[in-house]
């Protein structure tokens, strides 16, 4: 009689207990964890007052429930929840399966420039904006290269870990002729250059560079072929013969009074006067030659010594002429050397012969001077 008489009483309790429990201790609970609240519904499914009851038999709070279920969460998070599948009452789970903070990661964007090994040094280590950067760029065989990655990324100025530059024999980075050692970041942000290569063998080459990534900064690889990451090394080309002509002038004054004398390889002017030599350039190539030109002149005596030498310029073929060169009395011999260039050879002229004539002294074999 005593125990018919109570256990109503308890159910009632419990019932009561329960309905305090969803309706003002969980929602403060959830708050303070920061999950959603949702209404306690069902309350002690199954379950009876009067008889044998279960509160929270079968029941669930939250079930299934997810707080950012397939929310990006620094840019590359998927499927995070919380308090996914979780239960009160009963084989409760809360936050099985759930992931808060993963993935943070932020993405990155690699890029690659090459530079000549030289200029790594007087670069520190950062990329050149110059003629060997930012193009498709040409050398000769033996030119040793080094390769500079540059990283992009909301958290890229912090970035550490390590870059490792690949070389291949072609722009679409199938045929890896070198794969580097990773290079480990030593200041935040800056990624070290590549080692130098030197590339022996004419084709195309191409660097891609791969960054392994840290806790704020995910991995990425440059895009091979990409503008400045790639060279030619063509084949040395065979310089042509050049053929080299110097022609004898007098200065201004001696054409002036006509006191002046020469054939094609001999000029006689009078003591005080100047002459000027010219020079002409022949040869498959020489339209386009570079270099300069030296003239010289040297006393006809024992020694041979050279009493002057003026040195041109040679732009694109063209040979710009010695200065107006005075001399004392004498004899004396002119000649003009050229060069050379990657596509001309060297050459000298022939020789011309220069007199001068003391002034109260006729050319020999010349009756007088005459004009030509």
């Amino acid at each position: 009689m005593h125990s018919a008489t109570a256990r109503p009483g308890r159910a009632a309790v419990v019932a009561v207990l329960t309905l305090l429990l969803c309706a003002y201790v969980l929602p403060h609970v959830a708050g303070a964890l920061g999950f959603s609240s949702r209404t306690c519904i069902p309350v002690g499914g199954n379950s009876s007052v009067g008889g044998e009851s279960h509160v929270g038999d079968n029941s669930s709070v939250g079930n299934n429930s997810s707080v950012g279920d397939e929310s990006p969460v620094g840019g590359c998070c998927t499927d995070t929840t919380v308090g996914g599948n979780s239960s009160v009452g009963g084989q409760s789970q809360v936050g099985d399966n759930s992931s808060v903070g993963a993935c943070l990661a932020a993405p990155t964007t690699l890029s690659v420039s090459l530079v000549a090994s030289a200029e790594i040094a007087a670069s520190a280590l950062s990329p050149r904006d110059d003629a060997i950067t930012h193009q498709l760029i040409s050398a000769p065989p033996d030119t040793t290269v080094a390769a500079i990655a540059t990283l992009e990324g909301t958290n890229s100025v912090t970035a550490t870990g390590s870059v490792t530059y690949s070389v291949y024999s072609d722009s679409a980075c199938t045929q890896r002729v070198n794969t580097g050692t990773p290079e480990h970041i030593i200041t935040p942000g800056t990624l070290p250059p590549s080692r130098p290569t030197t590339l022996k063998t004419p084709g195309t080459y191409s660097w891609q560079a791969s960054y392994s990534g840290d806790a704020a900064n995910a991995p990425s690889t440059s895009t091979c072929g990409a503008d400045g990451s790639s060279i030619v090394i063509s084949p040395l080309a065979t310089p042509k013969p050049t053929t080299l002509t110097m022609t004898l002038s007098p200065g201004a004054t001696s054409q002036h009074d006509g006191r002046w004398w020469h054939d094609e390889h001999t000029i006689a002017v009078l003591a005080g006067h100047s002459v000027t030599a010219s020079a002409t350039l022949d040869g498959a190539n020489a339209s386009s030659a570079t270099g300069t030109v030296t003239y010289t002149v040297y006393a006809k005596d024992e020694q041979g010594s050279a009493v002057s030498s003026d040195t041109e310029a040679v732009t694109d073929g063209t040979i710009a002429n010695s200065n107006p060169v005075t001399l004392d009395a004498g004899l004396y011999l002119w000649q003009a050397s050229y060069s050379g260039d990657a596509l001309n050879q060297a050459s000298r002229s022939q020789i011309a012969t220069e007199f001068v004539i003391p002034t109260r002294v006729r050319p020999p074999g010349c009756g007088h001077f005459r004009r030509q």
